[in-house]
């Protein structure tokens, strides 16, 4: 692969192109909730259990379109963990994210899903 981003992002199939979006956002999104105070399972059960996952949701993510399966389980991946670590990871990811968005509407000539959560992501998010 390329070091330079977008000529990496052209050369993904559809399939890995898909899953490399939903992975970025998920480490995004691992990495909030990790600073919110979300740091184990144990916090994950008490504020995803069934009585506190709505309203959770709702407070700290309203923009989240997959809340039938929330990905927030995904804090042990590697990808989450580096995320994390920095705010220049955490901002690299994000340009990458960006530049997958860019290459999906440009084969697509759509939207991707993801893209109004990532911008309020950046917006408004906590």
């Amino acid at each position: 692969m390329s070091e330079d981003l977008a000529e990496s992002a052209r050369w993904l199939s559809n399939k890995t192109l898909n899953k490399s979006i939903t992975g970025c956002m998920t480490a995004l999104v691992a990495a909030r909730f990790y600073f919110i105070g979300i740091h184990s399972a144990k916090f994950y059960a008490y504020f995803f259990n069934d009585k506190n996952r709505a309203e959770t949701m709702e407070k700290f993510f309203p923009l989240w379109p997959l809340r039938q399966k929330p990905p927030f389980n995904q804090y042990k991946s590697k990808v989450s963990k580096w995320c994390r670590q920095c705010s220049e990871h955490y901002n690299y990811i994000k340009t990458y994210l960006d530049i997958l968005l860019q290459e999906y509407e440009y084969r697509y000539k759509k939207m991707h899903g993801l893209e109004k959560f990532l911008e309020w992501l950046e917006c408004d998010a906590p």
